[in-house]
Order: structure tokens, then sequence, then C-alpha cells
């Protein structure tokens, strides 16, 4: 078993090594405090709370420890990950640049249950499957449409695809970032704020139940994974093999057992976890 483990590791590494310097893209090569080697830069957004949320100087949530575990698992330290934010839309962007030598966050779910490349950002198979949630200001009724509302969601998101062609008569009014759109909730601006399911559990209690509730749990489904350049399959495969090795030494499920108990997220476990060791 622990040869295997070592295996995996060895030829993840590896992978992401001649990927990235085959397309001409180096990882970028830092020595700050005790770091030995190359680094690792993993752009992750910094708004989600309980899955992304940058607070008090530091990365944390289920997805950095995603990024965390995976990474160590390709041979790099804690002191040769370095984390960046970046919103959805910009990740295709960061990527192609080399601002970033990975990314992680939602997609649109694929329904043949493989990896998708959507708005050139090729992505591994999910890491955690949900349902997309709307939060809604506490004690308004919950409507049975979003027809004629104002749903606020955040630029390049999930929501901002899947509203904007399945939902007819929504208005969209987009921002940066769920505060931003929590502001938007709470000043009376918009209806309604859609954001995958733990995120918004997140976000209810950032903001405090008493002001705002979550009011819908399965309207659409979204996938997290981590994404990389369109060419770089290999590394897709390395990352998949890696996020597949969690689910098999349980620190999958320690970090879906963490989400639980921080923002009561409960993982259907029906579609979770999507990737089989």
């Amino acid at each position: 078993m622990r040869r295997s483990t070592k295996c995996v590791a060895s030829s993840a590494a590896v992978a992401l090594l001649v990927s990235l310097s085959a397309c001409g893209t180096d990882i970028r090569v830092e020595t700050p405090g005790q770091a030995n080697g190359p680094m690792v830069t993993i752009g992750v957004p910094a708004d989600e709370p309980g899955m992304s949320w940058y607070h008090d100087g530091s990365y944390a949530g289920f997805s950095i420890d995603v990024a965390t575990q995976v990474a160590k698992t390709m041979g790099y330290s804690s002191k040769q990950i370095v984390f960046r934010s970046v919103e959805a839309g910009q990740r295709g962007q960061m990527l192609a640049d080399g601002q970033v030598d990975m990314v992680l966050g939602a997609y649109p779910r694929p329904t043949d249950g493989k990896a998708v490349v959507v708005d050139d950002v090729a992505y591994t198979d999910p890491y955690l499957v949900t349902g997309e949630a709307a939060l809604m200001r506490a004690g308004e009724e919950r409507p049975d449409t979003l027809r004629g509302r104002v749903a606020c969601v955040t630029e390049g998101s999930v929501a901002a695809r899947t509203l904007a062609e399945d939902a007819s008569g929504v208005k969209l009014e987009r921002r940066s970032s769920f505060q931003q759109c929590m502001s938007s909730l709470l000043a009376g601006v918009s209806d309604v704020v859609a954001a995958p399911e733990p995120v918004a559990l997140g976000l209810r209690q950032q903001t405090g139940d008493h002001y705002v509730d979550v009011v819908d749990e399965s309207w659409h489904q979204v996938a997290f994974g981590i994404g990389v350049r369109p060419d770089q399959t290999m590394l897709v495969d390395s990352l998949n093999s890696a996020i597949a090795l969690m689910v098999k030494d349980g620190s999958w499920q320690d970090g879906i057992d963490a989400l639980h108990a921080q923002v009561g997220f409960d993982a259907d476990m029906s579609a979770n976890p999507p990737v089989q060791p």
C-alpha cells in the first residue's frame, strides 16, 4: 500500500513538471522562507466561506484542503505551495498567462461524468458534486419561480451561466464577489443570491441566519474540480489520480466531515465521492 502511494506521488510530480515545461511555461521558482525547489501557484476563490475563504492572512476551506493534499501528493511541501485569489471569469486567462499553474472552483457538472473544457480551462473529474442554492432575506416568502426576480450572481460563475440559459424572466445582477452579492441582497437591490450549497450555507453563517435563509438546495447541480490549460491532458490524469488517492486514504471524507462541522453541509453520498479510487 505504501509503495503504491509513493508511485502515485512520483508519477504525478513528473507529469506536472513535464506538462508545464513542454508547453513553454515553467513553474515559478522562488525561495521565500525555507522553501527549497520549485513553487506551485494555485488559483482559488477568496470569497467562499467553508470552501475557499481568505481571512486573517490565510486561505481555508474544503477546496484549500483538497489543493494542499493534491499538491503534496505531487511532491510539493507546504512551503512550496502559493495560493492566489482568482475570480471564476479569470481562470482561463490567468492559466494562459502563467500567473497560476492550476485553479480550483465550481464548473458545470458534466452530464457524461467525464472531464470538460469550459472557458479555456480543462477540468479534472469533480472532487465534490453539489446543488446550487438560493439565499433570501430572512422571513420573506419562498418564491415558486425566479421569473421577474433579481438574482445576484458572481461573474463567470456556474449560476451566471445556467440562470441566463435556463431561467426565463430572471434578471441577473453580476458582482465580482459573493460578499458584494450579500450586500446587494440585504440592501434590497437583489431578491436572491445564487451560490453552490456549501458556499450558501457558509454565507448564511457569516451573515447570520436572522438576516438570511437558504431557501433552495437542489435547482441545479455543479461540480468542484481542478482546472489546468486545455493542452495539459497528462496533468489532468495525474490530478485525477491524486484526488482518487484522497478518497482512498480517507482524507476526502475528513474534509467533508470538517465542512459539515463548520457550515452544516451534508454531502449527497449518492453522488459523492464522485472520483473512485
